[in-house]
């Protein structure tokens, strides 16, 4: 039987997947609706600590209103991607502090 604690893990590990798929995209609509599964799941983990109405309350909020508003702001611009060269030598200095930072504070959690 998997525990709340068990499930809690899983939909963390997901949000740390949608954040680093963030940071790849090149498509700044692409990010929107990643950013909306982000905060869906997020409310994941609120429900499942039985806080359902600060759940529903993100999914309202967040998705609902903030996400809408920046999905019509994305439509009246005129948007440029910039080119691959450029994107892949800054998200790749970017995931590589953000993975050594994460290997960082799982030693120092192991030493504790």
């Amino acid at each position: 039987m998997i525990s709340n604690i068990n499930i809690v893990n899983i939909v963390l590990i997901i949000i740390l997947i949608l954040n680093f798929i963030i940071l790849i995209q090149i498509s700044p609509i692409q990010k929107i609706f990643i950013l909306i599964l982000l905060y869906i799941f997020s409310s994941f983990i609120f429900i499942i600590l039985d806080n359902i109405y600060l759940g529903i309350t993100y999914i309202i909020i967040y998705v609902g209103a903030i996400a809408i508003l920046f999905l019509f702001i994305l439509m009246m611009m005129n948007i440029e991607i910039p080119s691959n060269k450029e994107l892949i030598n800054r998200n790749n200095l970017i995931i590589l502090i953000l993975i050594t930072m994460l290997i960082i504070e799982f030693n120092l959690n192991e030493d504790n």
